[in-house]
């Protein structure tokens, strides 16, 4: 599965209570998907935010300046490994 991130957003409220997890929300018309992450501790969550938010961050700044066109991001499954696609 990769994600496109100039197609997502990042909810980094914990779900169901549990302060250690945080959601990938796909922005695609039509698409309800949702992806609940789970760190093993808080430092790891906060690491983990912080890459992908800085990740949503750039590709939001570039789409601006390219009129939404040009290289996307893309987010794999594991948060550590993040790769560019074009």
């Amino acid at each position: 599965m990769c994600l496109q991130a100039n197609k997502m957003s990042l909810n980094q409220h914990g779900v169901d209570q549990d302060p250690l997890t945080f959601t990938l929300i796909d922005k695609t018309p039509g698409s309800d998907l949702r992806i609940v992450i789970q760190a093993p501790s808080e430092d790891v969550k906060q690491n983990w935010v912080t890459q992908i938010r800085s990740i949503l961050d750039m590709q939001g700044d570039f789409l601006k300046g390219t009129g939404g066109s040009g290289v996307a991001w893309a987010l794999t499954p594991k948060a550590s490994a993040m790769r560019q696609t074009v």
